[in-house]
């Protein structure tokens, strides 16, 4: 019997399709550590970190997705710079009206945080922090 999608569901869903517009591969559930042998790099990783309700009237409720959108690179001389690109790429998508589904009420990317490594080879990556609010 096929299973029925949850609204949390199809808006990771359309999310990943939408962040393929500006890097793949997407990979969900994978945080930027650098240690993943069996992924191909560089690469969007989507990582939910959280998810609470914050209002509720009568059956329906308004949920907060917290997400962690990471980008790892191989540290060299331009590193930053495509940090920096790739960064301003997924900021760009997601402020621009995304069209994550009708259950999406808003969209909000808090901070970019970056991690350049100290030597050549080695992963650096920016972290940036992404809430949706939804209807469900």
């Amino acid at each position: 019997m096929p299973s029925m999608s949850s609204p949390e569901q199809a808006v990771l869903e359309a999310l990943i399709e939408q962040l393929k517009t500006v890097m793949e591969p997407v990979y969900l559930g994978y945080s930027a550590t650098g240690s993943e042998q069996d992924l191909e790099l560089p690469a969007l990783l989507v990582q939910l970190e959280s998810m609470r309700e914050t209002r509720r009237q009568g059956y329906k409720a308004r949920y907060r997705m917290d997400l962690l959108i990471s980008v790892p690179v191989k540290t060299e001389t331009d590193a930053l710079f495509e940090l920096l690109t790739q960064s301003n790429a997924v900021r760009d998508l997601l402020t621009s009206n995304p069209t994550l589904g009708s259950h999406v009420r808003e969209v909000r990317v808090q901070e970019s945080r970056f991690d350049i490594a100290p030597h050549h080879g080695q992963w650096s990556f920016v972290e940036i922090d992404v809430q949706i609010d939804l209807i469900r």
